[in-house]
């Protein structure tokens, strides 16, 4: 069970495609994504978005 410092910092959030699973407050994050098509579209680089925060993430888009 979380406390409530935790609710009240992520409730709400909800993750689209390529953006990050938690509000970023971190160094580094993992990113959402619905299908292994997807990922493998930013692989190929045929589809916009973020795959690894080390190469490609929202604040150095």
């Amino acid at each position: 069970m979380s406390s409530i410092d935790t609710t009240v910092i992520h409730a709400g959030y909800e993750p689209k495609n390529s953006e990050p699973r938690a509000l970023p407050i971190y160094q580094s994050t993992t990113f959402h994504y619905s299908s292994v098509d997807e990922v493998a579209g930013l692989f190929d680089l045929s589809a916009e978005g973020h795959m690894y925060s080390r190469i490609s993430h929202p604040t150095c888009a």
